[in-house]
């Protein structure tokens, strides 16, 4: 067993961000890859056009790192407020507690918005359809890999915490100086990442290694469930079943719970890339290439 988590290792070399920037990004290139195995470049153009439309440098690199826009912009005062769109925290309730539980404004609700948006054929202008979806398929992006991680999915309620975990923020660990906490964990792919940004090269890598080991063709039946909140329900069993389960709070991760939970992290990025492909392909194959060029000539007034 030691070796099998030795070699998954070997695999992920150096990055800071797992489903912080690099997992998002694995997402990503999860779902461009497999548009590309099914010679769907036109989809592929339509996404970059649309991210793209401002005029930015589009090159692979830069598109990828769109998938992190989201957790960039919240590290700003004045958007520290869209923190809420990253999660859904479903009560887990451990025992008779009483707990205090506020619903609010959710990445159920900011998935489907963005959703909606990507599908929209009318708009008040050219102008507003752009910005819009330009801004939307960002969202879009981020939102498909944070709502598949198990712990953006859930809050545990005990006696201790009637207020609720926060996706194990409050669940103390002995991992590393960064890893801290049950949610750091498994936004780290439970141990898989824990340095600085990888490069675009070892992201394509990951992302192949994990449609390898989970293709597309095995989850068929998950990829005809279209409503994202049973997205949201599978990620918050997979944080009962195994995030919360075999460890304690201030205890150090067993190699059993590491390895299992490092190949149910993986699967569930491979899912969301795979849904996030069929989104982009389901919202874009309506649109041309002369809508986008009427478009942006209005935009650029060309």
């Amino acid at each position: 067993m030691k070796m099998i988590v030795l070699l998954i290792l070997a695999v992920y070399i150096s990055s800071a961000y797992a489903w912080w920037c690099d997992g998002h990004m694995i997402v990503f290139e999860i779902a461009r890859q497999q548009l590309l195995d099914e010679k769907k470049t036109d989809i592929l153009v339509k996404v970059n056009d649309t991210l793209f439309h401002m005029k930015e440098k589009d090159a692979l690199n830069d598109t990828h790192k769109i998938a992190c826009w989201m957790d960039h912009i919240k590290d700003y005062g004045g958007m520290k407020w869209s923190g809420m769109f990253h999660y859904v925290d479903i009560p887990y309730i451990v025992g008779d507690v009483k707990i205090v539980f506020h619903p609010q404004s959710n990445a159920t609700g900011a998935l489907k918005e963005a959703i909606s948006t990507m599908y929209a054929k009318n708009c008040p202008s050219h102008l507003n359809c752009l910005l819009a979806k330009s801004l939307m398929m960002r969202v879009l992006i981020h939102l498909v890999g944070d709502i598949h991680q198990p712990m953006h999915a859930v809050s545990r309620f005990t006696s201790n915490l009637t207020h609720g975990d926060e996706g194990g923020n409050k669940f103390p660990l002995i991992f590393t100086d960064s890893i801290k906490n049950l949610h750091f964990l498994w936004d780290s792919i439970v141990g898989l990442n824990t340095g600085g940004d990888s490069p675009l090269k070892i992201i394509e890598t990951n992302a192949t290694a994990i449609r390898k080991d989970f293709p597309k063709d095995h989850y068929i039946e998950h990829l005809k469930v279209t409503e994202v909140e049973k997205w949201a329900e599978e990620s918050y069993q997979a944080a009962i079943k195994y995030a919360y389960a075999g460890i304690k709070e201030d205890a150090k991760p067993s190699p059993t719970y590491l390895s299992t939970g490092q190949a149910v992290a993986r699967e569930r990025i491979a899912i969301a890339g795979y849904r996030l492909a069929l989104l982009f392909e389901n919202t874009l194959k309506q649109v041309t290439a002369a809508d986008i060029k009427e478009q942006l000539n209005y935009y650029f007034h060309l």
